[in-house]
C-alpha cells in the first residue's frame, strides 16, 4: 500500500501509523548530509513537512552523535557538516609558533567558511607538548592560538 510518498508493508501484522514514518525518515536523515537531507526534503509533501524543522534537526543531531546545543535548521547541520569535514588540526614547526606549509591550506579553507558565514563565532584552542615547562606552556599555546587567529 503506499501513503504519500511511501511504500507500506505491513509489520508484524500491522500497518506502519504516520508517527511510524517519521521516525524512520529521522533515522536515514541521520545518516545523510544536510545537502542530501536538503533534496530529500522536495520529493514529497510528508518529507517536508518532517524533516527540517527545529526538533527534527535536533533529532537527526542526537542520532549522529552530535551534541551541538542551539542547532535548529538544515543550514546550521550543513555549516556543521562542513565544519566537520575540514582538518582543523593545525600543526606548527617544532617548539615554534610558526605554522607548517601543510597547515594553510585546511586554514585557507577555514577562512572562506568564516567568510560564507560572518555570524558564525569559532573558539581556537591551542596547546603545546607535554616536554614543555609548565611555565611557558601557557604561553606559548596562547601564542599558537594567535599565529591561527592572524593565519585567518
Amino acid at each position: 500500500q503506499t501513503l504519500g510518498c511511501f511504500s507500506l508493508s505491513p509489520l508484524h501484522g500491522r500497518k506502519m501509523v504516520w508517527h511510524e514514518h517519521a521516525e524512520v525518515l529521522h533515522i536515514v536523515c541521520s545518516m545523510l548530509d544536510a545537502t542530501s537531507i536538503a533534496r530529500l526534503r522536495r520529493t514529497c509533501k510528508f518529507v517536508l513537512e518532517n524533516v527540517g524543522c527545529p526538533r527534527s534537526v535536533a533529532t537527526v543531531t542526537s542520532m549522529r552523535g552530535s551534541h551541538l546545543p542551539g542547532m535548529a535548521t538544515l543550514e546550521q547541520l550543513s555549516l556543521a557538516d562542513s565544519i566537520v569535514e575540514l582538518r582543523t588540526h593545525i600543526r606548527f614547526q617544532y617548539r615554534s609558533t610558526n605554522l607548517l606549509e601543510s597547515s594553510l591550506e585546511p586554514l585557507r579553507r577555514f577562512a572562506n567558511l568564516l567568510l560564507q558565514h560572518p555570524s558564525m563565532t569559532v573558539k581556537i584552542e591551542a596547546h603545546c607538548g607535554l616536554e614543555a615547562p609548565r611555565s611557558l606552556g601557557y604561553s606559548f599555546a596562547r601564542e599558537r592560538a594567535k599565529s591561527v587567529r592572524e593565519a585567518l
